[in-house]
C-alpha cells in the first residue's frame, strides 16, 4: 500500500484521490479543501511542512497550471529523497528544467479528458500521455492506473507533447475565442452555430488562468501564424468576391483534414 500525497483538490485532484484512496493511503493539500470537501477516506494536510510527517511515496501535483512549479518548490524541502514527483500539467514548459535541477525520480503525465467535455466517471477509450523521460517506476504506476480504466496510453517526450498540445488544445481554444469574439451571443442560429455556441459556453466555464496557461505554449505561435495566413487568404478572396478561390481553399483543407481522420 503506497502513501500518496495529492496537491490540488480541484476536479482533477478530486478524481485522482477518489481513484487511489481505495488501495492506498492518500492525503490531499489545497488551500480550498474545506470548500470542496475531500472524501472521508482521504486525509487532509494544511501546510507543506506536514508532508514531512506523512512521508509520501508519491507526490502528485494536481495544482492549477500556473502554480504547478511553485507548489513543487513549496513541498520539495519536506519530501523524502525516495518520494517520486508527479505532475499532470497540460503544458510541460519549465518542468524538464525543474526536474533536472531537483535530481529526483519523477513521472509526468497528461490525462487528456475532462472536466469540461470528458466524462470523468467513464474514462474508457479516452487518451492519456506519459512523458518518455519519466522514471520507470512512475511510468508503471500510471500505466497500471490508466489501463485499469480502459484509458488509451501514448508515450512521447516533453517537446513533442507541447508541440502536440499546440494542435489539439491551443487551436480549438483559439478557434473558440475567434468565434465568440465575432458572435453577438444569445442567438438561436442553425445547427452549426448552435454547436459552436455550446462549445464556447462549456469552454468559458473553465478558469481563464487555465485557458491562458494552455495558450502560453511556445508552439502556439506557430499555430497562430497558420491561422493568420489562412484568414488573410480568405479575406483577400472575399474582398475580390472570388468564390472560386474560396472553393479551392475549402477543398485543399478538406482533403488534408480527411487524411488525418
Amino acid at each position: 500500500m503506497r502513501r500518496i500525497l495529492i496537491a490540488g483538490y480541484g476536479r482533477m485532484g478530486s478524481w485522482m484521490s477518489q481513484l487511489l484512496c481505495g488501495h492506498n493511503i492518500v492525503a490531499v493539500y489545497d488551500p480550498f479543501t474545506q470548500k470542496t470537501g475531500p472524501a472521508s477516506l482521504v486525509q487532509v494536510i494544511e501546510e507543506p511542512s506536514e508532508a514531512g510527517k506523512f512521508l509520501p511515496d508519491f507526490f502528485i501535483n494536481c495544482s492549477s497550471l500556473d502554480s504547478t512549479l511553485s507548489v513543487f518548490k513549496q513541498f520539495l524541502p519536506f519530501l523524502n529523497d525516495d518520494c517520486i514527483l508527479a505532475d499532470i500539467a497540460s503544458v510541460k514548459e519549465g518542468l524538464p528544467v525543474f526536474y533536472a535541477q531537483a535530481a529526483r525520480k519523477y513521472v509526468s503525465v497528461h490525462p487528456m479528458f475532462g472536466p469540461t467535455f470528458g466524462d470523468m466517471n467513464n474514462s474508457s477509450g479516452l487518451n492519456a500521455i506519459i512523458i518518455g523521460e519519466s522514471d520507470m517506476e512512475g511510468k508503471l504506476f500510471f500505466k497500471s492506473l490508466f489501463q485499469s480504466l480502459g484509458i488509451i496510453i501514448h508515450e512521447m517526450n516533453f517537446s513533442n507533447h507541447d508541440r502536440l498540445m499546440s494542435e489539439v488544445l491551443s487551436v480549438p481554444y483559439l478557434a473558440t475565442l475567434l468565434y465568440a469574439s465575432a458572435s453577438a451571443g444569445g442567438l438561436q442560429g442553425g445547427t452549426t452555430y448552435n454547436r459552436h455556441a455550446a462549445i464556447a459556453s462549456g469552454l468559458f466555464t473553465e478558469d481563464p488562468k487555465m485557458l491562458a496557461g494552455i495558450l502560453v505554449n511556445r508552439y502556439t505561435i506557430q499555430q497562430i501564424e497558420k491561422i493568420d495566413e489562412s484568414l488573410r487568404k480568405l479575406k483577400d478572396a472575399i474582398e475580390r468576391s472570388d468564390a472560386e478561390s474560396i472553393r479551392q481553399q475549402i477543398e485543399i483543407v478538406s482533403a488534408r483534414y480527411d487524411g488525418h481522420t
